[in-house]
């Protein structure tokens, strides 16, 4: 997505001119990438499901054995820092793409973690107006880089180092595609680097189930609920690539893009359904108006 950063940060509950926040390279996030973050979109104010972004933050900082800050102990003290990092750039009536990163102010060296407090920054960009509903096609590869299974790493986890996925990325790069879709160990659809993955074949929507190794993002928990709601066919289970082979339609979601269709995935040429989408994404629209919690 193109990105426009907005000129200042949240370090710890300050505002301060992005510019000037700074990250010793001594520090265990610079030398190891040791923390973890999580990424969600104001609608010019308003959050969906705030409070799940943040309890993803407090499990991460729990398996890191690090201590919550106090400013973000609770809902209304996240919304409390989210509204004025949006209030410091302006930007509380505009589309913009949060990300909240969490590490230690620790400079130990090796792999043994060291005890001191934990510290925060907020940082983001505005978001285009074609940026806020993806609806141009994108093309994804199958990678050959494996997702990590869930017994080595717990997967509901934004984690800081994720080379991974920045590998997968790079591999989809070079062959010319938007995103790399990931395999479990065993060679089942995961996700992609970045989003979560579904398909509908004729009457029934797909998706990976959680055993395969994928972080179960809040937007697709939305359209699990949509679904649902709406007494559509739903089926989250185990499915190697050839399931994919013959959907009528893929797409794929998260925080920030909501819902986007793919076009293609390595050789295999989708036409995305214009209607499904606008009637999705009507569903979508409404569960946002019902659930949105705003900031003023």
């Amino acid at each position: 997505m193109l990105a426009r950063p907005l000129l200042n940060v949240i370090l710890d509950g300050s505002r301060v001119p992005a510019d000037d926040a700074r990250v010793r390279l001594s520090s265990r996030l610079a030398m190891y990438g040791e923390g973890c973050f999580d990424t969600l979109r104001s609608y010019e104010g308003g959050f969906l499901h705030p409070e799940k972004h943040l309890q993803r933050l407090h499990r991460g900082m729990a398996l890191l054995g690090r201590e919550v800050p106090p400013l973000l102990q609770n809902s209304d003290s996240f919304l409390e820092m989210l509204a004025l990092f949006l209030k410091s750039n302006k930007a509380l009536d505009e589309q913009v793409r949060i990300r909240v990163q969490i590490w230690a102010d620790d400079h130990t060296t090796g792999f043994r973690p060291g005890n001191t407090s934990t510290r925060f920054v907020i940082t983001g960009s505005r978001l285009k107006a074609e940026e806020q509903r993806m609806v141009k096609p994108v093309s994804l590869i199958i990678s050959r880089f494996r997702r990590i299974p869930a017994s080595a790493l717990q997967p509901d986890i934004k984690w800081t180092n994720s080379i991974n996925y920045i590998l997968a990325a790079g591999e989809a790069q070079q062959k010319q595609a938007d995103d790399a879709l990931m395999l479990t160990h065993s060679g089942l659809v995961s996700e992609t680097t970045v989003a979560n993955i579904f398909w509908k074949t004729s009457d029934t929507i797909f998706t990976p189930s959680e055993g395969c190794d994928l972080l179960p993002g809040i937007t697709r928990g939305v359209l699990l609920d949509i679904c649902n709601q709406a007494g559509i066919p739903l089926v989250a289970g185990e499915f190697g690539p050839e399931a994919l082979a013959g959907a009528d339609i893929v797409w794929i979601c998260n925080s920030v893009r909501e819902m986007c269709p793919v076009g293609r995935l390595d050789e295999q040429q989708y036409d995305p359904d214009l209607l499904f989408f606008n009637t999705l994404g009507d569903q979508f629209d409404a569960y946002k108006l019902e659930h949105m919690q705003y900031v003023r």
